[in-house]
This record gives structure tokens, C-alpha cells and sequence, in this order.
């Protein structure tokens, strides 16, 4: 019982601390509307990662991390994943 109120501690304060340093609004734009026109959201910062999601122009999300031009962003419904920063233009 101990590792289980543990384990929800750690991940409640690890949560919490990606929520806080997510305060950057973001909209995506400039998706092709020839080619894919989507955005994929990937498991991480990079094409070698697989997709999980997808965004289209005009979407809103909260950039929560950079790492070079990915950024970890909180999307709908609570989500998180990796998405390719030239398509994410801060307000």
C-alpha cells in the first residue's frame, strides 16, 4: 500500500511540475492544405518517434518544453506529446 501512495505522490509532483512550466499559448499554423495538413504529435522529440495524434491549423495548445525545434506541448483534453515547432506560432 505504501509504494502505491508513493508511486501516486511522485506522479501527482511530476504532473504538477510539467502543468507549471506549461504557460507559453500556441496555435498551429501554416500546415500545407495540399500535403498531409495535419501535424503529427509524436512519443518524442523527433521523426524517429512514432505519432500518437495528430493537430490541424488552428488548434491551441500550451507549449510546456523546448528541445531544440520540438516542443512538448499540452493539447485537448490533457494530453501531451512532441510536435514540430516551425508550425507553432505563439500569440
Amino acid at each position: 500500500m505504501k509504494k502505491i501512495a508513493l508511486a501516486l505522490i511522485l506522479l501527482f509532483a511530476t504532473t504538477s511540475t510539467i502543468e507549471a512550466r506549461c504557460n507559453t499559448v500556441g496555435i498551429v499554423k501554416g500546415l500545407d492544405y495540399y500535403g498531409d495538413n495535419f501535424l503529427s504529435v509524436r512519443t518524442g522529440p523527433s521523426t524517429r518517434y512514432s505519432a500518437k495524434d495528430h493537430l490541424y491549423n488552428g488548434d491551441i495548445v500550451r507549449i510546456c518544453e523546448w528541445n531544440g525545434k520540438w516542443r512538448y506541448i499540452r493539447y485537448s483534453g490533457g494530453r501531451y506529446g512532441w510536435v514540430y515547432g516551425k508550425y507553432i506560432r505563439t500569440r
